[in-house]
Parts: C-alpha cells; sequence; structure tokens
C-alpha cells in the first residue's frame, strides 16, 4: 500500500458508487409534478373549520369620552399654566413632538455646531472636539424640552396656534436662560482675574 492506487481500481466505481452518485446536472432538472402524491399529503391534513367573526367576538364595551381639558396659551414663561394632566407626557407621540419642537428651536445653534465640525481648525476639531459648541446645543435642547413640556406644548386640546405660541415663548424663555448662564460664567471669569 502506498501514496498511490492501481489505475484499474481508481477508474471503476463499485456498484455502490455507481446507484448513489447523482448525475452532474441533476440539480438543474426541473422538479416533477406528481398530482395523486400531493393529493394524498392534503388528505392528510386535518379538516379546516369554518371562520365566524360573530360567534367568538364580541362587542367593545362602550366607553364615554373623556373631557379634553382646554389650556389657554401661556402669555409668558411666568405665567404658563401647568398642563391639567400630568400624565400627558407618558405619551410617546407627545415627548417626540416636544423634542421635535426643540430641535427646531435650536436649529441654529446645531448649524454652528455642525459648521464647527465641517470647518473649524485642526485644534477645535480635533482636541477640543468643538466642546463649547456641542455643550451650548445640549444645553439648548434641553432648556427647550422643559420649557415646552412645563407650558403644556402638544397638550391633546391645543390648537396649532397655541403651540405655535407656546413654542416661540419657550425658545425666548430658553434663549434668556442662555444669556443668563452666559452673564454669570462672564462674571466669574472677572472674579477669577481680579
Amino acid at each position: 500500500m502506498g501514496w498511490f492506487t492501481s489505475s484499474t481500481t481508481a477508474d471503476k466505481p463499485s456498484d455502490a458508487q455507481q446507484s448513489s452518485a447523482a448525475g452532474p446536472t441533476d440539480h438543474l432538472k426541473a422538479p416533477t409534478y406528481d398530482p395523486e402524491v400531493d393529493r394524498a399529503a392534503a388528505d392528510s391534513l386535518p379538516p379546516l373549520r369554518p371562520f365566524s367573526p360573530t360567534s367568538s367576538a364580541q362587542p367593545p364595551p362602550e366607553r364615554e369620552p373623556e373631557p379634553q381639558p382646554r389650556i389657554p396659551p401661556p402669555a409668558g414663561p411666568d405665567e404658563a399654566p401647568a398642563p391639567a394632566d400630568p400624565n400627558y407626557l407618558t405619551n410617546l407621540a407627545v415627548k417626540r413632538e416636544i423634542s421635535d419642537a426643540a430641535l427646531e428651536n435650536c436649529a441654529d445653534i446645531e448649524y454652528a455646531l455642525q459648521q464647527c465640525y465641517d470647518n473649524g481648525s485642526f485644534w477645535h476639531r480635533m482636541v477640543t472636539g468643538c466642546s463649547e459648541e456641542s455643550s451650548r446645543w445640549h444645553r439648548c435642547v434641553k432648556n427647550n424640552k422643559t420649557a415646552l413640556a412645563e407650558f403644556g406644548y402638544a397638550y391633546p386640546g391645543n390648537t396649532e396656534l397655541q403651540n405655535f405660541k407656546i413654542k416661540m415663548t419657550a425658545d425666548k424663555y430658553a434663549r434668556e436662560l442662555e444669556e443668563k448662564k452666559a452673564k454669570e460664567e462672564v462674571d466669574a471669569a472677572k472674579k477669577d482675574n481680579a
């Protein structure tokens, strides 16, 4: 016995190999359809029950619609009314609307952040990561979300005009908070230098 077998045994396949070996193109042949085999398989399945929606389904119980409180738009950040329903913020659609409105209010700050990332100096982009602009944008979004939620933005009874007024008031309020924080930082820096 060596590494090579004789040419007489390698050229002739055994009878078992001949019967089980598939041809090289057997996988390309179209499948055959035998209606008798398929009918027998279908007859072995359990019979289907007819569907009747009235037999098992019961009509839903009638509920009275809940009254929607009407909230007037706030005149300013100090006169903003709290929403009558404290659970309205658990609705995901309301949260999404508040987030979208906060992002709209902070679009100019987000643009400045993007400009820093795109066109800022190497130092700003790579070393500081535009941290000043980024923190300013995050503060703006956070303050706007808080103000919008407190003023009742996207409350179920609000009209589009009320939501618009609330959105503008929240933006003004958030900008005032940002200016106040910037002024405090300048005052703190002056005290440190003096």
